[in-house]
Parts: C-alpha cells; sequence; structure tokens
C-alpha cells in the first residue's frame, strides 16, 4: 500500500511530533509551545504625565492637622495635597519641602499617595513650626508656584 502524506494547516504555535517506531515514522501528539511569561514592569515616576492631567499643577491644600503632645515634646504635622487645574487629584508627584522648628530645619521629600496627598512630620519643643514648599517635580506638567499655598506656620504651647 504506498504511503500518503497528508498535511493540515496548523496553527502557529501549535508543533507536530514525530516519534519513530520500528523503523516508521508517524505523527504523534500534538503540543503547545509554551510562551513566555509577560513581565510587567513599574512605570517610573519621571515619565510625563501631560496627557493625564491638565496644567498647571497646584498645591491645592497646605495645613497643620492638631498638634500631638507626647510626654517631653510635641509633633506637628502637615498634609499637603495636589490637584491639577480641573482639581483632579494628582498621584506619584514629587514633593520636596523644608521644615523648620524651633531648633532645626530639615529637608524632605517624599510622592503623593493615591489621593495625592502627603504628610510631613517634625517632633520637638513647644515653638513656631513651618513648612516651606520647594519644588512639585510634575513629570512634563508645569507646576504653578503662585496659584496654590507655600507655606504654613503654627505655635506650639
Amino acid at each position: 500500500m504506498p504511503r500518503r502524506l497528508i498535511t493540515a494547516a496548523l496553527p502557529s504555535n501549535v508543533d507536530v511530533l514525530t516519534a519513530k517506531r520500528s523503523g516508521r515514522t508517524t505523527t504523534g501528539n500534538i503540543m503547545r509551545r509554551s510562551r513566555r511569561a509577560a513581565t510587567v514592569e513599574r512605570h517610573p515616576d519621571d515619565l510625563p504625565k501631560s496627557g493625564l492631567f491638565a496644567a498647571p499643577i497646584r498645591i491645592a491644600t497646605l495645613r497643620a492637622l492638631p498638634v500631638e503632645y507626647l510626654d517631653d515634646a510635641a509633633r506637628v504635622t502637615f498634609l499637603l495635597e495636589v490637584r491639577d487645574a480641573e482639581d483632579r487629584r494628582c498621584p506619584d508627584f514629587f514633593v520636596a519641602v523644608r521644615v523648620t522648628g524651633p531648633h532645626r530645619t530639615a529637608r524632605a521629600e517624599a510622592t503623593t499617595d493615591m489621593f495625592g496627598r502627603v504628610q510631613f512630620r517634625m517632633t520637638g519643643p513647644a515653638g513656631t513650626y513651618r513648612i516651606d514648599v520647594d519644588d512639585v517635580a510634575a513629570g512634563g506638567v508645569a507646576w504653578d508656584r503662585d496659584a496654590g499655598l507655600r507655606t504654613c506656620e503654627v505655635a506650639v504651647d
């Protein structure tokens, strides 16, 4: 009996395995090729956000939260909120500030949370505490320094 070759169109991700049995070649199992798993990478924070937010970016809220009194000191917390021109929250924006207390000054950096907010704290003795916003890195969207608040001060007794 003459041999006939049967061909079939298979999708590109399917291989036909052949096996040798007693000198004859027979077509065997069909096996799917393994595909590489996709790797999900986080986008760096410095990617342009110009398509997501309306320029200019501004600081919508800058205020001191209630002072927490500890045994021998006070903890002052400042809340800062970043919004765009259409009053949308701005998450993952870099904020640089300078916090000044009665005996020291510290620079701090943080990124806003999913609500566009970030908190900065300083613990120390009674006196005046002040926060000054140095920069809001908006990833390609302009920050209007004059449109929103840039400083906040609180006196602790």
